[in-house]
């Protein structure tokens, strides 16, 4: 029998792009290489400690198409705990 073990969250971001993440000097190195690249998805694998057992989990940050880089727009998908909750409220102090 299988269970839910933990609730996924969703979250919708606006005035932040995952570039904004990226060491600028990088930025800079791609731009003057006249690399077109768009940096479009990031994940962070968390831990977590429950009941003495590390547990691992993903948090996936993206944008859906080239329009919401441009518009700032970021999507972040996470299992819902203490540690994505400030995750997501540090970005919210970032934007």
């Amino acid at each position: 029998m299988s269970k839910i073990v933990r609730k996924q969250e969703s979250v919708l971001f606006e005035g932040i792009r995952i570039s904004d993440f990226l060491d600028k000097k990088f930025l800079e190195k791609l731009k003057k290489e006249e690399l077109e690249l768009l940096p479009v998805s990031l994940v962070f694998i968390a831990t977590e400690k429950e009941e003495n057992k590390k547990t691992p989990y993903p948090i996936i940050i993206g944008h859906e198409n080239p329009d919401e880089v441009k518009n700032k727009i970021m999507h972040i998908n996470t299992p819902s705990t203490e540690l994505s909750d400030k995750f997501i409220k540090m970005l919210e102090e970032m934007g």
